[in-house]
């Protein structure tokens, strides 16, 4: 399949889908990106909203993905994104079985 701009593989795909992750996490929570953040959000109601709604962030993470893979695409730098988008779901796994794991022994109630 072509887009126009070379052939859709499933690498690029997975790439897009996991660095569009990365990117509307990166729009939301990021440190790196509060001081934009908070300044748009004091502009306007209405880019408050967008930043705030994570499906409106995923379109925005959506574009900033197919415009980097597409113009860009460096490779240290979208597996370096990669691994921390995976690292940062494991964690997040981890530390739901810890929880369901101190729960269940009584630890927490």
């Amino acid at each position: 399949m072509d887009a126009g701009f070379g052939p859709i593989t499933v690498a690029f795909i997975l790439k897009g889908v996991i660095l569009t992750c990365v990117f509307s996490n990166a729009i939301q929570r990021w440190g790196i990106f509060q001081t934009p953040r908070s300044f748009l959000k004091r502009r306007s109601k209405y880019l408050e909203g967008l930043l705030s709604c994570y499906e409106c962030s995923s379109v925005w993470g959506a574009f900033a993905s197919v415009a980097y893979l597409v113009v860009m695409d460096i490779t240290i730098v979208t597996y370096a994104l990669i691994f921390h988008w995976v690292a940062a779901n494991i964690r997040i796994v981890l530390d739901w079985m810890d929880a369901a794991r101190a729960v269940k022994e009584g630890e927490i109630k």
